[in-house]
Protein backbone atom coordinates (compact mmCIF):
# COMPACT_ATOMS: atom_id res chain seq x y z
CA UNK A 1 0.00 0.00 0.00
CA UNK A 2 2.85 2.45 0.91
CA UNK A 3 4.83 1.76 -2.48
CA UNK A 4 1.41 2.62 -4.45
CA UNK A 5 0.80 5.65 -2.62
CA UNK A 6 4.59 6.59 -3.35
CA UNK A 7 3.79 5.48 -7.29
CA UNK A 8 0.70 7.65 -7.35
CA UNK A 9 2.90 10.86 -5.26
CA UNK A 10 5.80 10.38 -8.35
CA UNK A 11 3.04 10.04 -11.21
CA UNK A 12 1.34 13.44 -10.00
CA UNK A 13 4.74 15.45 -9.80
CA UNK A 14 5.96 13.54 -13.58
CA UNK A 15 2.40 15.30 -14.65
CA UNK A 16 3.47 19.10 -12.42
CA UNK A 17 6.64 18.88 -14.29
CA UNK A 18 5.53 18.10 -17.69
CA UNK A 19 2.95 20.99 -17.36
CA UNK A 20 5.86 23.30 -17.25
CA UNK A 21 7.75 23.70 -21.10
CA UNK A 22 11.15 22.07 -20.49
CA UNK A 23 12.40 25.29 -22.19
CA UNK A 24 11.40 27.15 -19.29
CA UNK A 25 12.64 24.36 -16.53
CA UNK A 26 16.32 25.22 -18.27
CA UNK A 27 16.09 28.93 -18.18
CA UNK A 28 16.75 31.61 -14.84
CA UNK A 29 13.87 33.29 -14.37
CA UNK A 30 14.68 36.86 -14.13
CA UNK A 31 11.77 39.27 -12.50
CA UNK A 32 12.56 43.15 -13.09
CA UNK A 33 10.07 45.85 -10.55
CA UNK A 34 9.35 48.43 -12.04
CA UNK A 35 7.73 51.86 -11.41
CA UNK A 36 4.56 51.48 -11.88
CA UNK A 37 2.47 48.48 -14.14
CA UNK A 38 0.00 49.49 -16.99
CA UNK A 39 1.73 52.83 -18.47
CA UNK A 40 2.83 53.20 -21.63
CA UNK A 41 6.54 53.67 -20.91
CA UNK A 42 6.87 50.16 -18.74
CA UNK A 43 4.51 48.28 -21.05
CA UNK A 44 7.50 48.96 -23.79
CA UNK A 45 10.03 48.18 -21.30
CA UNK A 46 8.57 44.69 -20.66
CA UNK A 47 8.35 44.34 -24.59
CA UNK A 48 11.64 44.75 -24.53
CA UNK A 49 12.07 42.49 -21.61
CA UNK A 50 10.56 40.01 -23.01
CA UNK A 51 12.91 40.17 -26.23
CA UNK A 52 15.45 39.95 -24.30
CA UNK A 53 14.42 36.93 -22.50
CA UNK A 54 13.90 35.28 -25.91
CA UNK A 55 17.47 36.47 -27.41
CA UNK A 56 19.16 35.29 -24.22
CA UNK A 57 17.45 31.99 -22.61
CA UNK A 58 16.49 33.90 -20.06
CA UNK A 59 13.00 33.24 -18.07
CA UNK A 60 11.71 37.00 -17.80
CA UNK A 61 9.15 38.97 -17.09
CA UNK A 62 7.77 42.24 -15.23
CA UNK A 63 6.08 43.30 -12.27
CA UNK A 64 5.28 46.42 -10.91
CA UNK A 65 2.68 48.31 -8.40
CA UNK A 66 -0.49 49.69 -9.52
CA UNK A 67 0.11 52.99 -7.88
CA UNK A 68 3.47 55.13 -7.68
CA UNK A 69 4.06 54.38 -4.26
CA UNK A 70 7.34 52.91 -3.08
CA UNK A 71 5.67 50.23 -0.28
CA UNK A 72 4.69 48.26 -3.12
CA UNK A 73 8.13 47.72 -4.96
CA UNK A 74 9.19 46.45 -1.59
CA UNK A 75 6.75 43.86 -1.29
CA UNK A 76 7.57 42.56 -4.65
CA UNK A 77 11.32 42.35 -4.15
CA UNK A 78 10.58 40.49 -0.95
CA UNK A 79 8.16 38.19 -2.82
CA UNK A 80 11.02 37.35 -5.48
CA UNK A 81 13.73 37.12 -2.59
CA UNK A 82 11.47 34.03 -1.17
CA UNK A 83 10.62 32.80 -4.51
CA UNK A 84 14.52 32.11 -5.21
CA UNK A 85 14.58 33.82 -8.61
CA UNK A 86 17.96 34.17 -10.66
CA UNK A 87 18.39 37.83 -10.52
CA UNK A 88 16.29 40.84 -9.86
CA UNK A 89 15.88 43.58 -12.38
CA UNK A 90 14.91 47.16 -10.36
CA UNK A 91 13.78 50.24 -11.33
CA UNK A 92 13.07 52.29 -8.59
CA UNK A 93 10.78 55.20 -7.31
CA UNK A 94 12.97 55.80 -3.95
CA UNK A 95 16.62 54.76 -3.57
CA UNK A 96 16.72 55.03 0.19
CA UNK A 97 13.30 52.95 0.63
CA UNK A 98 14.04 50.13 -1.72
CA UNK A 99 17.78 49.73 0.00
CA UNK A 100 16.95 47.43 3.14
CA UNK A 101 15.35 44.84 0.80
CA UNK A 102 18.09 44.99 -1.80
CA UNK A 103 20.39 44.21 1.03
CA UNK A 104 18.49 40.78 1.36
CA UNK A 105 18.19 40.13 -1.72
CA UNK A 106 22.11 40.72 -2.16
CA UNK A 107 22.41 38.71 0.59
CA UNK A 108 20.71 35.86 -0.14
CA UNK A 109 22.80 35.88 -3.26
CA UNK A 110 20.75 37.44 -5.96
CA UNK A 111 21.98 40.07 -8.54
CA UNK A 112 20.46 42.89 -9.07
CA UNK A 113 20.39 44.98 -12.58
CA UNK A 114 18.86 48.42 -11.72
CA UNK A 115 18.13 50.81 -14.73
CA UNK A 116 16.99 54.53 -13.70
CA UNK A 117 19.10 53.67 -10.53
CA UNK A 118 22.83 55.10 -10.72
CA UNK A 119 22.45 56.23 -7.08
CA UNK A 120 21.10 52.44 -5.56
CA UNK A 121 24.06 51.58 -3.43
CA UNK A 122 23.08 48.07 -3.49
CA UNK A 123 23.20 46.62 -6.57
CA UNK A 124 24.96 44.47 -9.07
CA UNK A 125 25.55 47.01 -11.87
CA UNK A 126 22.61 49.53 -12.90
CA UNK A 127 22.99 50.71 -16.94
CA UNK A 128 21.86 54.07 -18.58
CA UNK A 129 20.94 54.82 -22.02
CA UNK A 130 21.75 58.30 -22.04
CA UNK A 131 23.87 60.53 -19.91
CA UNK A 132 22.00 62.22 -17.21
CA UNK A 133 23.15 66.16 -16.89
CA UNK A 134 22.69 66.44 -21.16
CA UNK A 135 19.59 64.59 -20.90
CA UNK A 136 18.19 67.45 -18.47
CA UNK A 137 20.60 70.36 -20.10
CA UNK A 138 18.92 69.54 -23.47
CA UNK A 139 15.33 70.17 -22.00
CA UNK A 140 16.04 73.22 -20.23
CA UNK A 141 17.48 74.41 -23.77
CA UNK A 142 14.69 73.47 -25.34
CA UNK A 143 12.17 75.24 -23.11
CA UNK A 144 14.51 78.10 -22.80
CA UNK A 145 13.83 78.90 -26.79
CA UNK A 146 10.26 78.41 -26.84
CA UNK A 147 9.86 81.33 -23.96
CA UNK A 148 12.75 83.55 -25.79
CA UNK A 149 14.84 82.63 -22.75
CA UNK A 150 12.78 84.63 -20.02
CA UNK A 151 9.69 84.24 -18.20
CA UNK A 152 8.31 82.12 -15.24
CA UNK A 153 8.31 78.23 -15.44
CA UNK A 154 7.69 75.23 -12.99
CA UNK A 155 9.36 71.63 -12.99
CA UNK A 156 7.80 68.26 -12.80
CA UNK A 157 9.34 65.26 -11.74
CA UNK A 158 7.33 61.37 -11.58
CA UNK A 159 7.60 61.85 -7.64
CA UNK A 160 9.64 63.98 -5.10
CA UNK A 161 12.03 60.70 -4.45
CA UNK A 162 12.44 59.18 -8.14
CA UNK A 163 16.54 59.04 -8.36
CA UNK A 164 16.84 59.77 -12.33
CA UNK A 165 13.97 62.58 -12.38
CA UNK A 166 15.01 65.04 -9.82
CA UNK A 167 19.05 64.68 -11.16
CA UNK A 168 17.20 66.00 -14.90
CA UNK A 169 15.74 68.49 -12.76
CA UNK A 170 18.60 69.37 -11.15
CA UNK A 171 20.80 69.72 -14.42
CA UNK A 172 18.18 71.80 -16.20
CA UNK A 173 17.51 74.06 -13.42
CA UNK A 174 21.89 74.53 -13.34
CA UNK A 175 22.04 75.02 -16.79
CA UNK A 176 18.57 77.63 -16.97
CA UNK A 177 20.81 79.50 -14.09
CA UNK A 178 23.85 79.43 -15.81
CA UNK A 179 22.63 80.59 -19.16
CA UNK A 180 19.18 82.14 -19.08
CA UNK A 181 19.33 84.37 -16.21
CA UNK A 182 15.89 86.47 -16.77
CA UNK A 183 14.11 82.93 -16.11
CA UNK A 184 12.78 82.09 -12.76
CA UNK A 185 11.31 79.12 -11.56
CA UNK A 186 8.60 80.09 -9.19
CA UNK A 187 8.22 76.88 -7.26
CA UNK A 188 9.68 73.85 -5.94
CA UNK A 189 9.09 70.69 -8.63
CA UNK A 190 5.93 69.17 -8.28
CA UNK A 191 5.58 65.74 -8.38
CA UNK A 192 3.08 63.70 -10.47
CA UNK A 193 4.35 63.55 -13.76
CA UNK A 194 3.81 59.66 -13.91
CA UNK A 195 0.26 60.17 -14.12
CA UNK A 196 -1.76 62.18 -16.59
CA UNK A 197 -4.46 63.39 -14.43
CA UNK A 198 -1.85 63.71 -11.60
CA UNK A 199 -0.64 66.21 -14.05
CA UNK A 200 -3.19 67.27 -15.71
CA UNK A 201 -5.00 68.58 -11.93
CA UNK A 202 -1.78 70.05 -10.79
CA UNK A 203 -1.07 72.60 -13.86
CA UNK A 204 -4.57 73.60 -13.84
CA UNK A 205 -4.02 74.76 -10.20
CA UNK A 206 -0.40 76.36 -11.22
CA UNK A 207 -1.81 78.22 -14.56
CA UNK A 208 -4.32 79.54 -12.07
CA UNK A 209 -1.48 80.59 -8.86
CA UNK A 210 0.77 81.68 -11.84
CA UNK A 211 -0.98 83.97 -14.33
CA UNK A 212 2.26 85.07 -15.98
CA UNK A 213 3.67 81.63 -16.32
CA UNK A 214 5.42 80.74 -19.42
CA UNK A 215 7.17 77.32 -19.58
CA UNK A 216 6.38 74.23 -18.33
CA UNK A 217 8.76 71.32 -18.37
CA UNK A 218 7.97 67.66 -16.89
CA UNK A 219 10.19 64.66 -16.49
CA UNK A 220 8.43 62.09 -16.92
CA UNK A 221 6.36 60.26 -19.49
CA UNK A 222 2.98 61.38 -18.85
CA UNK A 223 3.32 64.71 -17.62
CA UNK A 224 3.68 66.65 -20.80
CA UNK A 225 0.64 64.60 -22.10
CA UNK A 226 -1.47 65.52 -18.46
CA UNK A 227 0.39 69.45 -18.79
CA UNK A 228 -0.38 69.81 -22.32
CA UNK A 229 -4.12 68.86 -22.06
CA UNK A 230 -4.83 71.61 -18.85
CA UNK A 231 -2.92 73.96 -21.32
CA UNK A 232 -4.98 73.36 -24.34
CA UNK A 233 -8.06 73.05 -21.72
CA UNK A 234 -7.48 76.76 -20.62
CA UNK A 235 -6.75 77.74 -24.50
CA UNK A 236 -2.95 79.01 -23.45
CA UNK A 237 -1.24 77.02 -26.15
CA UNK A 238 -0.08 80.19 -27.19
CA UNK A 239 1.34 81.29 -24.20
CA UNK A 240 2.83 78.67 -22.05
CA UNK A 241 5.06 76.32 -23.65
CA UNK A 242 5.39 72.28 -22.67
CA UNK A 243 7.97 69.97 -23.36
CA UNK A 244 9.89 67.26 -21.46
CA UNK A 245 9.80 63.49 -21.77
CA UNK A 246 6.88 61.65 -23.16
CA UNK A 247 6.51 58.58 -25.51
CA UNK A 248 5.28 59.31 -29.23
CA UNK A 249 1.93 57.68 -29.77
CA UNK A 250 0.29 58.34 -26.55
CA UNK A 251 2.02 62.66 -27.11
CA UNK A 252 1.23 62.63 -30.72
CA UNK A 253 -1.45 65.13 -31.55
CA UNK A 254 -0.80 67.13 -28.28
CA UNK A 255 3.03 67.71 -30.25
CA UNK A 256 1.38 67.56 -33.96
CA UNK A 257 -0.39 70.74 -32.63
CA UNK A 258 2.12 72.45 -31.37
CA UNK A 259 0.40 72.29 -28.10
CA UNK A 260 3.72 70.54 -26.68
CA UNK A 261 6.93 71.35 -28.14
CA UNK A 262 9.62 68.88 -28.80
CA UNK A 263 10.38 65.62 -26.53
CA UNK A 264 13.13 63.82 -25.27
CA UNK A 265 13.59 60.41 -24.50
CA UNK A 266 15.67 56.85 -24.55
CA UNK A 267 13.70 53.92 -26.43
CA UNK A 268 12.08 51.74 -23.50
CA UNK A 269 12.39 48.52 -25.34
CA UNK A 270 16.07 49.18 -25.52
CA UNK A 271 16.38 49.88 -21.99
CA UNK A 272 14.61 46.32 -21.02
CA UNK A 273 16.18 44.26 -23.92
CA UNK A 274 19.67 46.36 -22.71
CA UNK A 275 18.72 45.10 -18.80
CA UNK A 276 18.29 41.38 -19.96
CA UNK A 277 21.41 41.65 -21.86
CA UNK A 278 23.45 42.79 -18.98
CA UNK A 279 21.86 40.34 -16.27
CA UNK A 280 22.87 37.63 -19.01
CA UNK A 281 26.71 39.02 -18.77
CA UNK A 282 26.63 38.84 -14.96
CA UNK A 283 25.00 35.13 -14.79
CA UNK A 284 27.65 34.28 -16.97
CA UNK A 285 29.91 35.88 -14.48
CA UNK A 286 31.31 37.67 -17.93
CA UNK A 287 33.55 40.49 -17.49
CA UNK A 288 32.55 44.08 -18.05
CA UNK A 289 34.60 46.44 -19.34
CA UNK A 290 35.18 50.07 -20.42
CA UNK A 291 33.73 50.23 -24.27
CA UNK A 292 32.88 46.98 -24.48
CA UNK A 293 29.15 46.33 -27.03
CA UNK A 294 26.12 46.24 -24.95
CA UNK A 295 23.43 44.14 -27.56
CA UNK A 296 20.79 46.77 -27.76
CA UNK A 297 22.66 49.93 -27.14
CA UNK A 298 26.14 49.80 -28.29
CA UNK A 299 29.28 51.01 -27.20
CA UNK A 300 29.39 51.45 -23.53
CA UNK A 301 31.37 53.82 -21.19
CA UNK A 302 31.84 51.65 -17.67
CA UNK A 303 32.33 53.25 -14.08
CA UNK A 304 33.41 50.25 -12.15
CA UNK A 305 33.69 52.01 -8.86
CA UNK A 306 30.21 53.19 -8.84
CA UNK A 307 28.88 50.39 -11.03
CA UNK A 308 27.32 52.19 -13.74
CA UNK A 309 27.22 51.39 -17.16
CA UNK A 310 26.27 54.48 -19.53
CA UNK A 311 25.59 54.32 -23.54
CA UNK A 312 24.35 57.87 -24.65
CA UNK A 313 20.84 57.80 -26.73
CA UNK A 314 18.77 60.56 -26.24
CA UNK A 315 16.81 60.78 -29.32
CA UNK A 316 14.14 63.92 -30.27
CA UNK A 317 10.89 63.89 -30.67
CA UNK A 318 9.03 66.54 -32.70
CA UNK A 319 6.62 67.18 -34.76
CA UNK A 320 8.42 66.90 -37.87
CA UNK A 321 9.72 63.06 -36.90
CA UNK A 322 7.16 62.00 -35.03
CA UNK A 323 5.25 59.93 -37.48
CA UNK A 324 8.51 58.26 -38.51
CA UNK A 325 9.07 57.32 -35.23
CA UNK A 326 6.15 55.43 -34.96
CA UNK A 327 6.06 53.98 -37.75
CA UNK A 328 9.74 52.46 -37.13
CA UNK A 329 8.01 51.20 -33.76
CA UNK A 330 10.50 52.28 -31.73
CA UNK A 331 8.56 53.55 -29.51
CA UNK A 332 5.42 51.90 -29.18
CA UNK A 333 2.54 51.15 -31.75
CA UNK A 334 0.57 53.87 -34.19
CA UNK A 335 -2.81 55.48 -32.53
CA UNK A 336 -5.82 54.49 -34.69
CA UNK A 337 -6.69 56.78 -37.35
CA UNK A 338 -3.41 58.22 -37.60
CA UNK A 339 -2.59 59.62 -40.92
CA UNK A 340 0.13 58.53 -43.39
CA UNK A 341 3.59 59.55 -41.63
CA UNK A 342 5.78 62.23 -43.01
CA UNK A 343 9.28 62.28 -43.94
CA UNK A 344 11.53 62.19 -40.75
CA UNK A 345 13.59 65.76 -41.23
CA UNK A 346 15.72 64.78 -37.99
CA UNK A 347 17.79 61.52 -39.21
CA UNK A 348 17.05 58.38 -38.62
CA UNK A 349 16.52 57.47 -35.29
CA UNK A 350 15.63 61.34 -34.32
CA UNK A 351 18.46 61.36 -32.46
CA UNK A 352 19.39 64.99 -31.50
CA UNK A 353 22.25 66.60 -33.25
CA UNK A 354 20.76 70.01 -33.16
CA UNK A 355 18.85 71.96 -30.44
CA UNK A 356 17.15 74.18 -33.30
CA UNK A 357 13.64 74.65 -32.70
CA UNK A 358 10.81 73.76 -35.18
CA UNK A 359 8.46 76.24 -34.62
CA UNK A 360 5.46 74.09 -34.38
CA UNK A 361 1.94 76.28 -35.58
CA UNK A 362 -0.04 76.39 -32.90
CA UNK A 363 -3.93 75.41 -33.14
CA UNK A 364 -6.89 76.34 -31.30
CA UNK A 365 -7.97 74.41 -28.20
CA UNK A 366 -9.19 70.73 -28.67
CA UNK A 367 -9.96 67.91 -26.96
CA UNK A 368 -7.86 66.89 -23.86
CA UNK A 369 -5.34 63.70 -24.91
CA UNK A 370 -5.18 60.76 -22.90
CA UNK A 371 -8.48 59.59 -19.90
CA UNK A 372 -9.99 61.93 -17.81
CA UNK A 373 -12.17 59.95 -15.57
CA UNK A 374 -15.14 62.13 -14.09
CA UNK A 375 -15.80 63.29 -10.72
CA UNK A 376 -19.01 64.04 -8.44
CA UNK A 377 -19.76 67.71 -8.02
CA UNK A 378 -17.04 69.72 -5.69
CA UNK A 379 -17.01 73.32 -3.68
CA UNK A 380 -14.57 74.14 -5.74
CA UNK A 381 -15.33 78.02 -7.33
CA UNK A 382 -14.91 80.00 -10.53
CA UNK A 383 -12.44 79.00 -13.23
CA UNK A 384 -11.14 76.45 -11.00
CA UNK A 385 -13.82 74.42 -10.64
CA UNK A 386 -15.21 74.81 -14.92
CA UNK A 387 -11.61 74.09 -15.97
CA UNK A 388 -11.38 71.07 -14.10
CA UNK A 389 -14.81 69.72 -13.32
CA UNK A 390 -14.22 66.06 -15.13
CA UNK A 391 -11.27 65.45 -12.83
CA UNK A 392 -11.08 63.09 -10.57
CA UNK A 393 -10.49 63.16 -7.35
CA UNK A 394 -10.65 66.70 -6.98
CA UNK A 395 -7.77 68.95 -5.86
CA UNK A 396 -8.57 72.00 -4.11
CA UNK A 397 -9.07 75.53 -5.62
CA UNK A 398 -6.45 77.57 -5.72
CA UNK A 399 -6.53 81.54 -6.54
CA UNK A 400 -3.62 83.42 -7.54
CA UNK A 401 -3.06 85.08 -3.86
CA UNK A 402 -1.77 81.50 -2.33
CA UNK A 403 1.60 81.45 -1.87
CA UNK A 404 3.93 79.11 -3.88
CA UNK A 405 3.98 76.84 -0.78
CA UNK A 406 0.58 76.22 -0.97
CA UNK A 407 0.64 75.39 -4.26
CA UNK A 408 2.92 72.40 -4.00
CA UNK A 409 1.11 71.25 -0.81
CA UNK A 410 -1.81 70.97 -3.20
CA UNK A 411 0.14 68.85 -5.60
CA UNK A 412 1.66 67.01 -2.76
CA UNK A 413 -1.77 66.15 -1.54
CA UNK A 414 -3.18 65.46 -4.76
CA UNK A 415 -0.04 62.80 -5.78
CA UNK A 416 -0.65 61.10 -2.09
CA UNK A 417 -4.35 60.80 -3.15
CA UNK A 418 -3.76 59.17 -6.35
CA UNK A 419 -2.06 56.63 -4.82
CA UNK A 420 -5.01 55.09 -3.37
CA UNK A 421 -6.86 55.25 -6.65
CA UNK A 422 -6.30 53.94 -9.91
CA UNK A 423 -3.37 55.77 -11.97
CA UNK A 424 -4.11 57.44 -15.61
CA UNK A 425 -3.23 55.17 -18.72
CA UNK A 426 -2.94 57.33 -21.37
CA UNK A 427 -3.25 55.28 -24.59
Amino acid sequence: MQKLRTRRACAVASVALSAVPAAAQDKPEVVTVVKIAGIPWFNLVEEGIKQGGEDFNLNASMVGPNTVDPAQQVRLVEDLIARGVAAIGIIPLDVAVMEPVLQRAQAAGIPIIGHEAPDQATKTWDIELIDSIKFGEVQMEQLAKQMGGEGEYIVFVGTLTTPLHNIWADAAIAYQEAHYPNMKLVTDRFPGADEVDTAYRTTLDALTAYPDLKGIIAFGSNGPIGAGNAVRERGLQDQVSVTGTCLPSPGRQLIVDGVVDNCYLWNPKDAGYAMMALTRLVLDKAEITDGMEIPGVGKVSVDAENKVIRANIIMEISKDNIDSLIDQGRCGPAPAGRPAARPDAHGKHGTVERWQRQAPSRSAPGPRIGPIPRRPPSSTSGASRSASAACAPSTPSISTSRSARCIASSARMAAARARSSRSSRAC
